[in-house]
């Protein structure tokens, strides 16, 4: 039976618990925070501060009545309510006359029929609006009418009025607010208003038009503490909370390797910081060693915490340039880059095989399958398009931009050392964002290289930069305030630890993390194709691939296949990756291989059959190496610690089944959810599969289903946490942020009055 998707909306309320009582904003953060530690997907809307700015040459008597219906109407109680005025050129032209209609408003039960203004909703909200007027007072404001600067939310029936000089000082007050709800402006210069659209730091703008909260075919779009969550809104500024899923400040998520002297003042490996590579002040190193020799090839120093400092602020400086820069021209460097990485596709291969392991022919597809995600962002002006709907109502419009976040980063694992930062840096900047990259500490080569190749392709200094470390450098990385989004790949306990520390402090999450994917094999399945198949998806790059075919499930008569699927994994050849007839390389380190033999082991200690034992080969020439060989399980059970973790090696799994349906039964049941394949060739098996199987990539007679970069990377269950995907939409949505802007060229008839009633299209 498949499960059921549960979802729960909390509307606005009070948490007594941990200080967190007034509401909104920290019950916002509480509810983001410990959820999101959870996993769970969230969306938060959390509080808001909207302006209007008001230009001189602004229509008098439409502005006023815009100003009086979005600061008054709903008891100033609404998401969108106009609560701060900023008059340029001053308040004086404006003040009388605004006053007047706000003395005219009727304030009494929302019953009554020519209420204009209704009560708030209750006496502790109202004691709260007071106290909050009476503290503007105290500190030099002017009450012009006294219903009864806030820095708070009022949610209450008050208009805050302000002065600026021009435009710029005015747009610069709004975007120093720490809201980012909505904004609007009210002028009759086209000029003046693309300025302010472009500029303003909010979800929502609204041209000539007070509440710009969208018409449901667009999105309630909202920026800085406003709103926690991936989809639709962002988050900036919100409370450090701790989340409590997490019982170790600090898990243990990196094997670097202890130091080694097996090689004579190995090169360091530089970090880039602001365009430049340069060489860390840190006496800490890793070294980086080949996985077939034990040769040290080079050295990592751990970036000190100035540096990293040195590394977001270089992306920060960098980014209000990049983000204006016209997105063709941002698309010409990934054309050239392209370009270059094919020019150099030799040396990268070359390079990640001797820090990595996997052969020459899988390095080449590990740079060619990051390739294509740069080609993809080659298209980038048609993937950012917004949408547009004119006369929404009458002689409204309304359309949305993709807009860059700002400062990314990127933590990358050491399975494929050019392709994950290719899914990560090229997208993000190609978007307008600026990148911090820390690559694994394992084989860090790649990036290096195709930094290299960046800034020879055109990117400018600051938009991409390089740290090293392991878990502090990662920590700094979740706790930096000035780093918006994180993309990361690697372990579950690595990646939940990333996600919960980084979403506690309103960052955009993606974490791509285990995986355990199956591959069920039918009765009718073409037979040579499948173990072809089977043996290349099983085995291919020593098993450590997030999209390994890891277990099998072989349906009823299929399970006489086995013997042939033995035979085949035998003429396989283990050898160094440098080596022109390897099939498989070796292990990334000596612990991930007694870590895989452990696994085995266990396996075997549990009933499980061992058919093909890898575990003890030694490759002539390469002794010292972490070679192991194909290994093969059957009569697995679903209790086993060999099914239950992610072996990342070459080891196959095998189980049986009596039926289609007890097979998905096994899928499903996993924690799981990266990827899973079918062997057959009838359509209607296939298409049940397909419906019922409960993994984020579904192959049919394809045992790798990872998508084209015009699609995405899509996993989910435990093996994903955040709500945008890596590459393709999702990957384009997860490094943009929608501001929805609605407006009005048109002045309303003098006589037409002020409704405080909430706008719908069927009045504006």
């Amino acid at each position: 039976m498949k499960s059921t998707n549960i979802y729960v909306h909390i509307e606005y309320f009070y948490i007594k618990k941990r200080n967190v009582n007034s509401g909104n904003l920290k019950a916002g953060s509480y509810v983001y925070s410990r959820a999101s530690a959870k996993g769970k997907r969230v969306q938060c809307n959390i509080g808001a501060k909207n302006h209007a700015v008001v230009m001189p040459d602004a229509s008098m008597d439409t502005t006023l009545n815009a100003l009086v219906t979005a600061g008054f109407g709903g008891a100033g109680q609404k998401r969108m309510s106009l609560s701060t005025v900023v008059f340029v050129g001053g308040l004086t032209p404006w003040e009388n006359k605004l006053v007047e209609r706000a003395k005219a408003l009727r304030v009494q039960p929302g019953t009554e029929p020519n209420t204009d203004i209704g009560p708030v909703i209750s006496k502790q909200a109202k004691e709260l609006i007071c106290r909050l007027i009476q503290s503007s007072v105290d500190s030099g404001a002017k009450l012009v009418v006294d219903g009864r600067n806030i820095l708070e939310e009022t949610c209450g029936p008050v208009l805050l009025c302000m002065e600026a000089d021009n435009i710029e000082e005015a747009i610069d007050i709004v975007n120093r607010n720490k809201y980012g709800n909505g904004a609007s402006i009210f002028t009759t210069s086209g000029v003046t208003a693309r300025k302010f659209q472009t500029e303003i730091e909010v979800g929502q703008v609204g041209i000539n038009i007070p509440i710009s909260a969208p018409f449901p075919f667009s999105c309630f779009t909202s920026l800085k503490p406003l709103f926690a969550g991936d989809i639709n809104f962002d988050v900036k500024n919100l409370p450090a909370l701790r989340p409590q899923v997490l019982a170790s400040a600090s898990p243990r998520f990196s094997t670097a390797t202890e130091s080694s002297f097996n090689h004579r003042n190995p090169s360091r490996v530089p970090n880039l910081i602001g365009g430049a590579f340069v060489d860390s002040k840190s006496t800490s190193t890793i070294d980086v060693i080949n996985p077939a020799t034990q040769e040290v090839v080079s050295q990592i120093p751990l970036t000190t915490n100035e540096e990293f400092k040195a590394a977001v602020a270089a992306a920060k400086q960098a980014f209000p340039s990049w983000r204006n820069t016209p997105i063709t021209t941002r698309q010409r460097i990934m054309f050239k880059l392209q370009e270059l990485i094919r020019r150099d596709m030799d040396k990268l291969a070359k390079n990640i095989t001797t820090e990595q392991g996997k052969t020459l022919k899988d390095a080449h597809g590990d740079v060619f399958r990051g390739l294509e995600v740069v080609e993809h962002s080659c298209g980038m002006a048609t993937l950012q398009m917004g949408e547009y709907v004119p006369n929404v109502a009458s002689g409204i419009d309304t359309y949305s931009v993709r807009e860059p976040l700002g400062v990314c980063a990127g933590i990358c694992p050491f399975n494929f050392p050019a392709m994950i930062p290719l899914w990560m840096f090229p997208v993000a900047v190609t978007c307008g964002n600026t990148f911090v990259l820390k690559p694994s500490e394992k084989d860090p080569g790649a990036s290096i290289m195709l930094a290299e190749l960046a800034m020879e392709a055109g990117l400018p200094p600051g938009v991409l930069n390089i740290v090293h470390g392991t878990n502090d450098i990662v920590n700094a990385i979740c706790d930096d305030d000035d780093i918006r989004a994180i993309s990361f790949v690697g372990s579950n306990t690595a990646g939940m630890h990333i996600y919960g520390r980084a979403s506690a402090k309103g960052k955009r999450v993606q974490s791509n993390m285990g995986a355990k994917n199956h591959g069920i094999v039918m009765p009718d399945a073409n037979k040579d194709a499948t173990l072809n198949a089977l043996l290349a998806a099983g085995f291919g790059a020593a098993g450590q691939r997030c999209m390994a075919l890891s277990t099998i499930v072989f349906v009823g008569d299929s399970e006489s296949w086995l013997n042939d699927l033995v035979e085949r994994a035998k003429g396989l050849k283990v050898n160094a990756g440098i080596e022109p007839n390897a099939d498989l390389g070796p292990v990334i380190s000596k612990q991930a291989k007694e870590r895989i033999c452990r696994l085995v082991q266990s396996g075997v200690e549990s009933g499980a059959k061992l058919l093909l034992d890898g575990r003890n080969i030694v490759v002539p020439g390469y002794e010292q190496g972490n070679f192991i060989g194909p290994t093969i399980l059957t009569d697995v059970t679903a209790d086993m610690e060999c099914y239950k973790e992610e072996i990342f090696g070459p080891v196959l799994v095998c189980m049986k089944a009596d039926s289609l349906e007890d097979a998905l039964n096994i899928v499903n049941r996993n924690k799981y959810g990266n990827g899973a394949s079918i062997f057959t060739t009838s359509g209607a098996v296939a298409r049940k599969f397909q419906t019922e199987v409960e993994a984020g990539q579904v192959g049919i007679n394809v045992p790798i289903p990872v998508p084209l970069p015009f699609f995405s990377f899509t996993g989910n269950k435990a093996s994903f946490a955040g709500d945008l995907n890596f590459y393709g939409k999702a990957g384009v949505n997860f490094f943009t942020q929608i501001k929805t802007v609605t407006q009005q060229w048109k002045d309303l008839p003098s006589g037409s009055g002020v409704s405080l009633a909430m706008p719908t299209s069927q009045k504006l």
